[in-house]
């Protein structure tokens, strides 16, 4: 198989395995949604006919990023764009009327009465496409601490400092690991990486120590993974989601209860069709049921990552690598979180979770993911054409 043949195949496979996991996001949303639905607003139907809307969304924003050329997604007005939209993406959470906060984190917006949406995301996406863009200009000297390190680095805190201040304590470690790696796959000498990582991993952890809150979610899960016992008034407070997600699990054994047959989403059960949705699929389709999910985030990972390090061009190499780590890093905390191995963090699970945001986010990454794999078929066949053109920059 040639080269442009096998780009091809990968691109189908990740197209296949993206539908078939949101569609089995929109069954379980449908199968466990009900009772929420019939209590907020008495209609069954509510949550998923929502989701509908915004894969419908999702999908025209991922048509439209492969559709368009990448070269203008680099362009210099689109990266002002950018720029522009993370300041007022920080800041515009925190604006009265305008800025929505929920159990105390102001993480979101309303622009029109019952249209939330969810900044953070995009900024996530915003935040890989300049990270990639500085450490892959042809000309960039990564290896030097200004311009390998310290200006990206600085750039990036702004970023970070911007999410603590929304209490999105997840989403700033995420981002934080996406651009640390693209730093390293970049060529970055790893001991400026390393310094920046262990400078950044403890001030998160000053920060966590002196938040009761975050402390609070920190310590039940070591105690639940490393001691040899847990008090029960730790499992029926600190611990209640985590007990009651394994339980889900359990409930569901191999082959699972059934569609409908949850009766974990009768309230037992908080986020249970956003954040938790993964213990949801345990205990209506079993232990095969989770595995399935978990083979196919898999394989967007493999995907994600065939496409990254198959195109010769750096930019568009440390794109999609970014992209990749923005979906399937998500995945595996996530996973992680609904099992009891990591505190719980208020992160979706990418395709599967209900909210329009985190959906429309991860098809922007996976309309890149696409992009670049078009670029490698049509412009990287011969090595003369895979020579980086340099000409958009003075766009």
């Amino acid at each position: 198989m040639n080269r442009a043949s096998s780009i091809q195949v990968i691109s189908i496979v990740l197209v296949i395995a993206v539908l078939t996991i949101t569609i089995l996001g929109l069954i379980t949303i449908f199968s466990v949604s009900s009772v929420e639905g019939l209590r907020v607003s008495n209609d069954a139907l509510r949550f998923v006919r929502k989701q509908a809307i915004f894969l419908l969304v999702a999908i025209l924003c991922a048509i439209t990023i492969y559709i368009v050329p990448l070269d203008f997604w680099f362009s210099k007005k689109m990266l002002l764009l950018y720029c522009i939209f993370i300041f007022l993406g920080l800041i515009a959470v925190h604006i009265p009327k305008l800025g929505v906060s929920v159990k105390g984190s102001p993480r979101w917006i309303e622009p029109i009465p019952g249209a939330r949406v969810q900044p953070s995301e995009f900024i996530k996406i915003a935040t890989i496409i300049l990270m990639a863009w500085w450490q892959g200009l042809p000309w960039r000297k990564n290896s030097s601490i200004k311009e390998g390190i310290l200006i990206p680095s600085g750039a990036l805190g702004i970023v970070l400092a911007g999410l603590i201040i929304q209490k999105d304590y997840g989403s700033t470690f995420m981002l934080a690991a996406t651009c640390f790696t693209i730093m390293i796959t970049a060529g970055v000498n790893f001991r400026f990486v390393s310094g920046a990582i262990v400078l950044l991993l403890s001030l998160f952890s000053l920060l966590v120590a002196i938040n009761p809150v975050r402390l609070e979610r920190v310590l039940p899960i070591i105690k639940l993974n490393f001691a040899d016992s847990v008090s029960p008034e730790i499992l029926k407070d600190s611990l209640f989601q985590v007990v009651a997600s394994i339980s889900a699990f359990h409930r569901g054994g191999l082959f699972g209860q059934g569609l409908g047959h949850s009766v974990f989403k009768e309230h037992y059960i908080p986020e249970y069709h956003t954040d938790f949705i993964l213990c949801m699929i345990g205990e209506e389709l079993g232990l095969l049921g989770v595995l399935f999910v978990v083979i196919l985030i898999l394989t967007i990972f493999t995907c994600g990552i065939c496409i990254s390090f198959k195109t010769k061009n750096i930019l568009y190499r440390l794109l999609a690598l970014g992209m990749t780590l923005q979906i399937s890093l998500y995945a595996f905390v996530n996973t992680g979180v609904v099992c009891g191995a990591l505190p719980t963090k208020g992160l979706a699970m990418p395709f599967l979770s209900y909210g329009g945001s985190n959906l429309i986010a991860s098809y922007i990454a996976i309309g890149f993911l696409l992009a670049v794999a078009k670029y490698v078929n049509e412009y990287e066949e011969t090595d003369e054409e895979s020579q980086h053109d340099s000409s958009f920059w003075n766009m």
